[in-house]
């Protein structure tokens, strides 16, 4: 697809020369001889670049960039200047403005087309950083939401283990005052053994907790998620508990 390009120049002669000029160099010219009609012809077409005289008859060229500066659609459409004077107070204004270079007449057409193709060459460069920040914060987004997600998943699997381990030391407390009331030899043997595997099941609990780090990470989260993995603690803690209250005939 051709490059389009606005020309915006009140004398026909210069105008249509620029045109030419870019139609030769396979450019899509449009061109106006008022800058009124140019502004409304860039936020609806939203050319590749503007080429603007300074001196005209309804708007200058600095009014001009100044509306376009200000509309969203062509702020950062890059705009090169005409001017018949190479003053230093002219051009400090314009690049104030926002403008991205300068063509003093007359001008050869090599000074014209290289003038453009620089600005194109800057324009295609910046879009391409820009799409590459772009992809860089989709990113950190995702890197800072699976952040989030693998934190809230610790929290979650922290509290579900404090929880397991507060809930059983009740059972605990049941086991040991029935150790000390029974007083058949073959019970006491069993509430023993039921101590033991609680005991055992409160330190496998500990660890969990202690290497919760190393079991949740960026490559393992999905999983655990997908097959619902606190609910197969849940039952695994309930599985692992229930000796104290049926202890084996």
């Amino acid at each position: 697809m051709a490059y389009q390009i606005l020309v915006i120049e009140d004398e026909d002669v210069i105008r249509e020369t620029i045109v030419e000029l870019l139609a030769a160099d396979q450019f899509a010219p449009i061109a106006t001889d008022n800058g009124e009609e140019g502004i409304d012809i860039a936020i609806r077409e939203q050319p590749h670049l503007i080429i603007c005289d300074i001196v005209m008859a309804d708007l200058s060229g600095y009014q001009v960039l100044e509306q376009l500066r200000k509309q969203a659609e062509t702020r950062f459409i890059p705009f090169i200047f005409l001017t018949a004077k190479a003053s230093h107070q002219a051009y400090r204004e314009g690049m104030e403005l926002g403008a991205d270079d300068y063509l003093v007449k007359p001008f050869t057409q090599d000074e014209l087309l290289r003038a453009v193709k620089t600005q194109l060459r800057k324009k295609s460069l910046l879009q391409t950083q820009v799409h590459s920040y772009h992809e860089e914060i989709k990113k950190l987004k995702k890197t800072n939401h699976q952040l989030q997600q693998r934190k809230q998943i610790q929290e979650e699997m922290l509290k579900t283990l404090v929880e397991d381990l507060r809930g059983n030391f009740s059972k605990l407390t049941l086991a040991i005052y029935l150790l000390k009331t029974e007083t058949a030899e073959d019970k006491r043997n069993q509430y023993l053994e039921v101590l033991e595997e609680e005991l055992k099941w409160k330190s496998q609990l500990l660890d969990k907790a202690s290497n919760l780090h190393h079991v949740i990470n960026s490559e393992n989260m999905n999983f655990l998620q997908r097959y619902k993995f606190f609910e197969a603690i849940d039952q695994d803690q309930e599985d692992g508990s229930n000796g104290i209250i049926n202890p084996k005939p």
